[in-house]
C-alpha cells in the first residue's frame, strides 16, 4: 500500500478495503470522505476524516477516523507505525487508540496512521489556564484509567533486553538510551542553570536557587546510574503530557486514551506516571491520591507477571522522576506564561511532599 501524505489522498475505496480488513464493516461501503482540522507541521499532518455509507452507518462502524502522516520534508522512523502494529496483535489495550491502517517506508523515510477519531468523546486540548480545569475534567475514575493503561503496556513490554528487536525498529534508532544521550538530554552546563536562576530572580530565596543548582549536578548522575543498570526497564511513552493523555468527557462510557506514541525509549516505567501527574496536577489534588494510585500502578505489574521489582524500588523510581521535573525546569523560563508558574510551583511541592532532598543527600 502506498504511503499517503494527506488527507486528501484518502479515497472511499481505501477506507472500504481499511474497515474491511479490520472486520469493521460486513456489508456496505463508505461512498465519501470529507475531512477538517488539517494540521501540518515540519513533523506530521493530522486531520479527521469524516465517512459517510452507502447505507445508515453500520453497527459498529466509525462515523470518522484519524489521519495522521509523517511531514514532507523531513525523514520519519517507523517507531509509531510498529508500536500500533505490535499493540494491536498483542494488547488489545482500551488506553490505546485501535489502528486501522499504517504504513511505512523505507526508501521514503515516510508512514500514515489511521486511527480511531476521539475527538467527540474525550477532552482534546485541556485548559490548563483555567483554574478549575482539573476539577471540571479529571475524576479518580478517569485516574485509574490512566495508570491502568501505562501499567498495561509497561507490564507487557517489562525487562525486555531486546526490545527494539521485538518492536522491528531500524537499528539507528536504538532504545535503549546510553550514557550520551542521557547526559546529553538531562545535563547543564553552568551557563544554562544560572540563566535559568536568573529568570527566577528575587521570586526564589537562596534555598530554593542552591536546590536547582544540586539537581542539575546530581540527578543526571542518579538516572544515568539508573537506565545503565540495565533492570527492570519498559518500553515508555516518554511525553505523557496533558494534551498525549487524553481524558474522557464520561469516564462511565470511555476510557482514557494515550495517543502519540512516536518517542517511546526503554526506561523507567513509573516516570511515565510522574511526568503526568506532577507537572499538571494541583498539589491538593496529587497529594490525596498519588501514592495509592502508584501502588495501583505496582500492584497491576505484579499481576502482569512482573518478577524482582519491589514496592520500595518503585516508589524510589517514582521520587526520581519527580526530581526528574525539576530538573527539567531548567530548560525554560518558569515565568514566562502562567501555565509555566503554575507547573514550576506543582514540581517543587511535589519535590518537597515526596522528600527527594533525601535523595540528593544518599548521593553523598
Amino acid at each position: 500500500m502506498s504511503i499517503l501524505l494527506h488527507p486528501s489522498e484518502v479515497t472511499p475505496k481505501l477506507v472500504t478495503s481499511w474497515l474491511r480488513q479490520n472486520g469493521v464493516l460486513k456489508t456496505g461501503d463508505v461512498v465519501r470522505v470529507d475531512f477538517n482540522a488539517v494540521r501540518s507541521t515540519d513533523i506530521s499532518t493530522t486531520a479527521s476524516l469524516f465517512l459517510a455509507y452507502s447505507r445508515p452507518v453500520p453497527e459498529g462502524c466509525p462515523k470518522s477516523l484519524f489521519f495522521k502522516a509523517s511531514g514532507r520534508d523531513r525523514s520519519a522512523s517507523n517507531a509509531e507505525v510498529r508500536f500500533h502494529q505490535v499493540a494491536e496483535a498483542e494488547l488489545q489495550s482500551r488506553a490505546l487508540l485501535p489502528c486501522y491502517s499504517g504504513v511505512y517506508s523505507c526508501e521514503r523515510g515516510a508512514y500514515h496512521l489511521v486511527l480511531a477519531d476521539i475527538s467527540e468523546s474525550h477532552i482534546l486540548h485541556p485548559k490548563l489556564a483555567e483554574a478549575d480545569w482539573l476539577q471540571r475534567e479529571y475524576t479518580l475514575q478517569s485516574a485509574h484509567q490512566i495508570v491502568d493503561g501505562f501499567a498495561q503496556v509497561h507490564g507487557h513490554f517489562w525487562g525486555d533486553s531486546q526490545l527494539g528487536e521485538t518492536m522491528g525498529i531500524h537499528p539507528e534508532d536504538r532504545l535503549l538510551p546510553d550514557a550520551g544521550d542521557i547526559m546529553g538530554g538531562y545535563a547543564y552546563d553552568k551557563d544554562r542553570v544560572e540563566q535559568f536562576l536568573w529568570h527566577l530572580g528575587d521570586r526564589a530565596d537562596s534555598r530554593t536557587k542552591n536546590l536547582f543548582r544540586r539537581v542539575s549536578e546530581v540527578f543526571p548522575k542518579l538516572l544515568l546510574s539508573r537506565i545503565l543498570s540495565g533492570v527492570n526497564l519498559t518500553l515508555t511513552h516518554c511525553d505523557p503530557h496533558s494534551e498525549n493523555v487524553l481524558v474522557p468527557i464520561d469516564p462511565q462510557t470511555h476510557n482514557v486514551a494515550i495517543v502519540d506514541w512516536a518517542d517511546y525509549t526503554q526506561w523507567v516505567g513509573v516516570h511515565d506516571l510522574s511526568n503526568h501527574f506532577v507537572p499538571f496536577w494541583y498539589r491538593s489534588v496529587r497529594r490525596a491520591v498519588e501514592e495509592p494510585l502508584v501502588r495501583r500502578y505496582y500492584e497491576a505489574l505484579l499481576d502482569s507477571g512482573v518478577l524482582g521489582y519491589t514496592w520500595d524500588q518503585c516508589w524510589y523510581d517514582y521520587r526520581l522522576g519527580v526530581m526528574g521535573q525539576l530538573n527539567r525546569r531548567i530548560k525554560h523560563d518558569p515565568f514566562a506564561t502562567a501555565v509555566g508558574v503554575w507547573i514550576y510551583d506543582n514540581s517543587l511541592s511535589a519535590f518537597d511532599d515526596l522528600r527527594c532532598q533525601d535523595l540528593l543527600d544518599e548521593s553523598v
